[in-house]
């Protein structure tokens, strides 16, 4: 019902002239001007306290627009993952009653994007709303209308080069400093410069040409088949004594305990680990579907269902293995290592650990061990192993804990478990593991 003098409307069909601007400019100018104006104008520059500043077109930069509405500015703000953008900002206030409207517009270059909405009252902006827009009026993201009540809400949109959560095809440059959780199709074309930290499952068919240049750390368990051709060139100082040493289980891939519910190495080894078990977070796993035997927890503690799986926050895998040779016994030094995918640069990110000898179900007692952060990985879906170190206590049953979680505003304290549900989403994952360990019938100092 509004009045108005003039009204203009635009359509077609068959070839249509695009609504868009391009990614870059044509190779070569066009031989005449265009017949007709383009049907929508060009973005706006964006004013400074100086003057006017133009997205830079060489590095394809365009402008990503944030309007919000909202009662409290002081309870209201946003980020955006400011890493990546070099250009200035603008902001428009306008007051309207009992509301704020604020517009900011941002040149950014073709890359991924999060953006961080929060309000310190947890009141969801007090009923406003907020939309981003990139190219114009290409809206990208925009609140809910369910009326909830939330103190932060998170988005993510991209332009351009995108970032993938599936691996490439060929080898990043420089090598990344963690390995690749899986083998590679094809055997390298030459042999690595440093051996491998673990021995071979499997001997070797022959005997290697080159002798050793250090003796090995403990005596073979079969005498030599065929004597040394020369006697050696000095007497041992004492006659050899019997040793006696445990075989080494080697690394026991856990499987589930039906009593417990959690992944368990029932008979003492080198190392334990719960492979892919654990995989994923609450409803979020591999193949599209819920991490497997979902919490896998000993006392029911549970797993946050918020964000997406191989970009959000996650737990893929926990190994506890021995620093010693042989297996894992009591008083023994002993190697926490937690595969983790953290949610871009990781600096929120931070895993837990925690051990204990009373196994059962809600008659855990968690002793805390230190706290990770994930730090430093800087794209999406990057797997990254954390780890902490400590001697097992007496007792031949132990299980240990990893709690991962994204830590903003008050959530900031180390903890076994956290309650996430409703508003107050923390994107964490509890997954634990029990072990068996040798009993050591020295005394112990712990």
């Amino acid at each position: 019902g509004e009045n108005w003098g003039e009204k203009r409307h635009i359509f077609c069909y068959g070839e249509c002239a695009s609504t868009s601007p391009s990614f870059s400019p044509s190779k070569s100018p066009s031989f005449s001007p265009s017949k007709r104006p383009t049907p929508v104008p060009t973005e706006a520059p964006i004013r400074s306290g100086t003057g006017t500043t133009f997205c830079n077109a060489t590095a394809a930069e365009r402008i990503f627009r944030l309007e919000l509405t909202y009662e409290d500015a002081s309870r209201t703000s946003w980020k955006l993952n400011e890493f990546d953008i070099t250009s200035e900002t603008f902001v428009d206030f306008e007051d309207s009653g009992d509301s704020v409207q604020r517009t900011q517009r941002i040149c950014v270059p073709p890359g991924t994007y999060e953006i961080i909405i929060s309000d310190s009252s947890a009141t969801g902006m007090g009923g406003g709303s907020y939309a981003g827009f990139l190219f114009g009026n290409e809206l990208v993201f925009e609140s809910d209308s369910n009326g909830e009540n939330w103190g932060e809400k998170r988005h993510i949109f991209c332009y351009g080069e995108c970032a993938s959560t599936s691996p490439s095809l060929f080898p990043s440059s420089p090598l990344t400093e963690l390995p690749s959780t899986l083998p590679s199709v094809s055997p390298s074309t030459e042999p690595t410069p440093l051996p491998s930290v673990s021995p071979s499952s499997q001997p070797s068919p022959s005997p290697s040409d080159i002798p050793s240049n250090e003796p090995s750390h403990r005596p073979s368990l079969n005498p030599s088949q065929i004597p040394s051709l020369d006697p050696s060139v000095e007497p041992t100082p004492s006659p050899t004594q019997i040793i006696e040493l445990p075989l080494p289980g080697g690394q026991q891939d856990a499987e589930i305990d039906d009593e417990l519910n959690v992944p368990s190495c029932s008979t003492a080894s080198s190392s334990c680990s719960t492979g892919g078990l654990v995989a994923g977070r609450g409803k979020l796993g591999p193949e599209e579907g819920p991490e497997q035997n979902v919490p896998n927890s000993l006392d029911g503690c549970t797993d946050s269902d918020a964000g997406n799986y191989n970009i959000s926050e996650s737990i893929e895998a926990i190994t506890v293995s021995s620093k010693t040779p042989g297996n894992m016994r009591e008083g023994d030094s002993v190697t926490v290592t937690a595969t983790v995918i953290c949610w871009y640069t990781g600096a929120n990110d931070t895993a837990d650990f925690y051990y204990t000898t009373i196994v059962g179900q809600n008659l855990v007692q968690w002793v805390f061990i230190d706290s990770v952060d994930c730090s430093g990985v800087g794209s999406v879906g990057k797997k990254q192993q954390l780890s902490v170190t400590y001697s097992l206590p007496k007792g031949r049953r132990h299980a240990v804990r990893v709690n991962f979680s994204y830590r903003v505003g008050d959530r900031v304290e180390s903890s076994s478990c956290v309650e996430s549900t409703g508003e107050n989403q923390f994107y964490n994952d509890v997954d634990d593991l029990v072990f068996a360990v040798e009993e050591n019938t020295e005394e112990l100092l712990i």
